[in-house]
């Protein structure tokens, strides 16, 4: 597949499009790169948290009683 991509460099769809042309504004670029990067701030520490309280086990660690009363509308 590589070899492909290599021998038809410049061109993306034969001789029709190039990669140059195929590429997104520098702006809209930048925009995506941005957003990319504020979503790593926002997310990593919480993958992080996520993480560290699964190794230790203090993710359901504690079993939870079924409810024992009637069920709901049958009184």
């Amino acid at each position: 597949m590589c070899g492909w991509g290599v021998s038809q460099y410049p061109y993306l769809l034969g001789t029709h499009l190039t990669l140059k042309q195929a590429g997104s504004p520098d702006a809209t670029l930048k925009v995506i790169v941005g957003v990319a990067c504020a979503a790593v701030v926002l997310i990593l520490p919480s993958l992080v948290l996520l993480f560290r309280l699964a190794g230790r086990g203090s993710i359901g660690a504690e079993q939870v009683p079924a409810f024992e009363g009637p069920a709901p509308g049958t009184e």
